[in-house]
């Protein structure tokens, strides 16, 4: 049975639980994997490597459930589609990209493209107006709005326009893998 998770911090049992379970990944060679997530730029990022910061919440605020371990998603467009359909203010923030084990726990938005993990490595830290991260969302955004014919053409003349911006940036090999996200 699992301890209590209190509002202001897990109890040392649960950090010292998940520190075994995280030596074990270790022990065993479990492979660590590549994801992504958004944080303020405030936050250092190196605490995302202390257990007794492994507590996620919905960024929409709309559940009280505590997921032992820390959101992420599995890349940039995963990342962009979480956000393209949730009001979250982005403004200063930055993308974390990490190595880490996959939790036990499950994220509460894995249905959104979430995986709870637990970071063992800051691989980079980047603004997020500097990633692909605007461009898909908008993208995204673009393909999901209602049809109207007055504007189809525009729309489509944009979609082009971002893709190419993508492609030169990134790769068309990329992007491609990308698109079939969103």
């Amino acid at each position: 049975m699992r301890s209590r998770v209190y509002y202001w911090g897990m109890d040392e049992m649960t950090k010292r639980q998940l520190i075994e379970k995280v030596e074990l990944c270790k022990k065993v060679n479990q492979d660590l994997i590549r994801v992504v997530r958004i944080q303020p730029a405030s936050r250092d990022p190196q605490k995302l490597l202390d257990p007794a910061n492994w507590e996620s919440r919905s960024w929409a605020g709309y559940s009280e459930g505590v997921g032992l371990g820390v959101s992420a998603c599995w890349d940039i467009a995963d990342l962009a589609n979480y956000f393209s359909d949730r009001e979250a203010h982005l403004d200063d923030c930055v993308v974390v990209e990490m190595d880490a084990y996959e939790a036990d726990d499950k994220d509460e938005d894995a249905e959104h493209g979430a995986v709870l993990v637990w970071p063992q490595r800051i691989v980079s830290v980047t603004p997020l107006a500097d990633t692909a991260f605007p461009l898909l969302v908008e993208h995204n955004e673009l393909l999901n709005r209602p049809s109207d014919p007055d504007t189809s053409d525009e729309i489509d003349a944009r979609l082009e326009q971002i893709e190419r911006e993508l492609v030169d940036r990134y790769g068309e090999d990329q992007v491609r893998r990308w698109l079939l996200v969103l």
